[in-house]
């Protein structure tokens, strides 16, 4: 028999428990995945400057599109830690006896509802922050002809060290 709360019962297996469910922290935080970008806005600003100059100097109207440039570099560079707060926001965690689930609810997108399997031959990466991250599978997503890994992971959570043990006991359960 299944131990569902309710709501959970089309979800859930047999035997199956909800062990856990929190929220991330939303809080705009620079993280170094975000200097890139943020070096690239910079470029674009500095030749947006450089395009305004230019076309001043010489006499013509053309500076007019340097301010595209001018306005794209700044929100380039600040954009992305943003975003990143505002799909936090819009997500809850879950954590049963055998998977982790990642819920979410955007505006554009809908609802969806990921579970992933907690196997006892993954690694669990837990970054010892508080909020922390834990990481407990990886994805692999093939746009067109490429494919590149995504970390999937219980982001900025405040419980993050009892959650990091719960899933260590879930892996020792299955393993």
């Amino acid at each position: 028999m299944s131990i569902a709360p309710t709501g959970w019962e089309d979800i859930f297996e047999e035997g199956e428990e909800l062990l856990w469910q929190g929220r991330p922290d939303g809080a705009v935080v620079w993280q170094k995945k975000h200097n890139v970008t943020a070096l690239m806005g910079l470029a674009v600003t500095g030749f947006g400057v450089f395009w305004i100059v230019s076309s001043w100097q010489v006499g013509n109207d053309f500076w007019v599109f340097g301010l595209g440039f001018l306005l794209l570099g700044p929100a380039l560079a600040i954009a992305p830690p943003y975003m990143n707060a505002m799909m936090r926001r819009s997500t809850w965690y879950s954590l049963s006896n055998r998977r982790a689930f990642i819920a979410t609810e955007r505006e554009n997108v809908g609802r969806k509802l990921a579970a992933y399997i907690i196997r006892p031959d993954f690694t669990l990466d837990y970054d010892g922050q508080t909020p922390g991250s834990i990481i407990f599978a990886i994805e692999v997503r093939q746009p067109g002809n490429s494919a590149y890994r995504v970390s999937i992971a219980f982001e900025r959570i405040s419980e993050a060290a009892e959650v990091y043990e719960m899933m260590r006991g879930i892996q020792e359960d299955t393993g």
